[in-house]
């Protein structure tokens, strides 16, 4: 957790990675109602759960962690500037 806050390089690719995965569920879900066949149907909606399953790792490994890690720091901050 402390590794990705350190890098800023690191995180925008993190970032970048995010938003292709989330951009690619809707798009593959919308691109499954022109299927041409029911293959290709269920290919593009096992592309947008897997592109899911990889933006709910990354919210569960990267994003709450980091959140409670500022939320916990400000609060300590907070603590600190009233003393």
């Amino acid at each position: 957790m402390l590794d990705l806050m350190e890098k800023p390089n690191r995180n925008v690719e993190i970032l970048k990675q995010v938003l292709r995965s989330v951009t690619s569920i809707g798009a593959n879900i919308a691109e499954s109602q022109y299927a041409q066949s029911r293959p290709d149907f269920l290919t593009k909606l096992t592309v947008a759960l897997k592109e899911a399953n990889e933006t709910r790792f990354f919210d569960k490994t990267v994003f709450i962690p980091v959140g409670i890690f500022l939320i916990r720091n400000s609060i300590l901050l907070s603590v600190i500037m009233k003393r």
